[in-house]
């Protein structure tokens, strides 16, 4: 992380970070955090990271699910999104096994080079009506 000098300064930075970002604990240890970024009253994006001694252990997909049940929880959002390096082959299975789509790519400079992204997202609204009832 940094490799990515903006980036690693929002995350160490509380006043950069705000209260955009949490922490994932399982037993006392940190498991992963994730952010989200409000980009509408009815959109926001998400950003997550596992624990790299925790990938390629089946544990995606209840990561994500966690994190999409807290945003759901204390957010009103209908829709979220997200981007994922375009090499990130086994999290782009596991985003479009939990119910996202690819809607486009981009180039994004990071850790001193420029990767391709692509663009996801997922309609979470009727997941909101269902936790409701």
């Amino acid at each position: 992380m940094a490799e990515d000098p903006e980036d690693f300064e929002e995350i160490i930075s509380p006043g950069l970070r705000g209260d955009r970002y949490f922490q994932v604990v399982n037993d006392d240890e940190l498991t992963g955090y994730f952010c989200i970024e409000p980009l509408s009253a009815r959109k926001a994006e998400i950003g997550l990271g596992l624990k790299p001694n925790l990938t390629g252990q089946g544990l995606g997909l209840s990561f994500l699910k966690l994190i999409e049940h807290f945003v759901l929880q204390h957010q009103k959002y209908q829709t979220l999104v997200l981007s994922v390096v375009a090499f990130n082959e086994r999290a782009i299975k596991v985003y479009i096994k939990a119910g996202y789509v690819k809607v486009g790519t981009e180039m994004v400079a990071s850790n001193n080079s420029e990767y391709e992204f692509i663009l996801m997202k997922k309609n979470v609204s009727r997941q909101v009506d269902e936790m409701n009832h």
